[in-house]
């Protein structure tokens, strides 16, 4: 009997070291991809910190590059990019590539989204249903044109990592999901009160790590 029950304590003990390894294990790949995302931020900020202002663009922490002014995108209604927008896509997409492909970084890109964001309204219809259905259209077509504009360059960085882009170039139209009030903030929910129609109008690049990034 007493065999067994050292045997059971020891089978508990390593039940317990084990379930210690695995959480710090999990703690230090959680730490290794934020010090990678850390490091794309830096990069991506000493590339594009001259051009922010001039585009009307932002670079959050979560390294969300965001382009904000409605007026500059597209054309009101319309997936059509307007050629203002397709210049700094011009200037700004191979530079972007470039820095996401440095060799400490391109292993560990597991994601890069373009994301179309709608505002809340369409038109004069009132059903909410209805303007999410026309918003999520237009939003994905949007995400899908700047996709096609962007993948569709002559520029050398983008004809070398094709393959590349092949893997991870997504597009996602999200309609009124994640709309923003006048802060840049998201909205508690989509179309309150506070919502900032203007701001809500956008285009967002988003580059995601893997979890291991950093360690493969």
């Amino acid at each position: 009997m007493r065999n067994n029950t050292e045997w059971i304590n020891i089978s508990d003990l390593m039940t317990g070291l084990m379930m210690v390894f695995l959480f710090v294990a999990v703690v230090f790949m959680f730490e290794v991809k934020e010090k990678t995302q850390q490091e794309i931020h830096a990069a991506l900020l000493e590339e594009f910190r001259d051009d922010l202002e001039k585009w009307d663009a932002d670079l959050l922490l979560d390294n969300t590059f965001r382009f904000k002014s409605p007026d500059v995108l597209f054309v009101v209604g319309s997936d059509e990019l307007k050629e203002r927008f397709k210049n700094i896509l011009d200037n700004f997409f191979p530079r972007y590539v470039g820095v996401l492909t440095q060799d400490r970084f391109i292993d560990d890109v597991s994601e890069l989204r373009i994301e179309g964001h709608t505002s809340s309204e369409w038109e004069q219809i009132k059903n909410r249903r209805i303007r999410y259905l026309k918003n999520s259209e237009l939003s994905q077509k949007r995400a899908h044109a700047v996709l096609d504009y962007c993948f569709d360059r002559t520029n050398r960085q983008i004809r070398e990592h094709a393959d590349w882009l092949i893997e991870v170039l997504r597009a996602n139209g999200l309609a009124f999901a994640q709309t923003l009030n006048s802060d840049g903030r998201r909205t508690a929910e989509p179309g309150d009160e506070d919502e900032n129609k203007e701001r809500s109008r956008r285009v967002d690049f988003k580059v995601k790590t893997n979890l291991l990034a950093g360690g493969q």
